[in-house]
């Protein structure tokens, strides 16, 4: 019955959590422009990111099976791929670290970024309906690796993100990042261990939200930067 209710009224939770990746996009760009600082920046990239990855998966509900749903669903999945990591270097500059500490984790970020994008390049699609909209996902066959990497590792991108923000409730005195990282990585995981494909897309793109959420409610703090 709640499957059911998810294929009903999925459609519209979606675009209504575009509308928000959306929003919430203009008001991290309107922090970058107030406070010049890097890590609204990476926020920005990132939000932009996940906001297209749902507006594509909302498109679905209009735009019937073929190659150019095709095209936009795998450009969705590799750009998602690409701005994911980006978690990692905003946790770096939350915590205001060394350079050589930074660099080190854009080192870690770009290596993340090229595994992610590989496996959603190799990774083959099928059309399917999810939430009550038709979208290309991976085809049942698809080799495991491939399977282990789409699945594992945004969940490593993110428990690494949650280890950096636990250390920001102590270091800087804000619990955001924890809140955003860590309900996200704790929406995902119920999302897995729930099991319905309809729930676990949903659910992620809750925590998705939730993280950006987080991270505009964190920039508000950043003072306006005259370099």
């Amino acid at each position: 019955m709640l499957n059911n209710i998810f294929l009903s009224i999925g459609w519209i939770v979606v675009m209504v959590i575009a509308l928000c990746e959306l929003i919430l996009f203009f008001w991290l760009l309107k922090r970058y422009l107030y406070s010049k600082k890097l890590i609204c920046v990476d926020m920005v990239v990132l939000t932009l990111g996940l906001f297209f990855y749902t507006a594509v998966l909302s498109v679905g509900r209009f735009v019937e099976t073929g190659p150019l749903l095709r095209m936009l669903s795998k450009v969705s999945v590799i750009v998602r791929a690409l701005v994911l990591p980006l978690i990692l270097v905003i946790c770096a500059y939350a915590l205001d670290l060394s350079d050589s500490l930074k660099r080190t984790f854009w080192i870690i970020t770009i290596i993340f970024m090229i595994v992610g994008v590989t496996a959603a390049v190799l990774t083959k699609l099928e059309p399917a309906k999810v939430t009550g909209v038709v979208f290309y996902r991976p085809v049942r066959e698809t080799a495991k690796w491939l399977n282990m990497i789409n699945t594992y590792l945004p969940l490593g991108i993110l428990a690494i993100g949650a280890i950096c923000a636990l250390v920001m409730i102590f270091k800087v005195r804000s619990g955001w990042f924890f809140l955003g990282i860590g309900g996200n990585l704790g929406l995902r995981v119920a999302g897995m261990i729930y099991g319905f494909e309809n729930q676990m897309i949903l659910i992620g793109l809750f925590g998705e939200v939730l993280m950006i959420l987080c991270f505009w409610l964190y920039s508000r703090k950043l003072k306006k930067s005259y370099l």
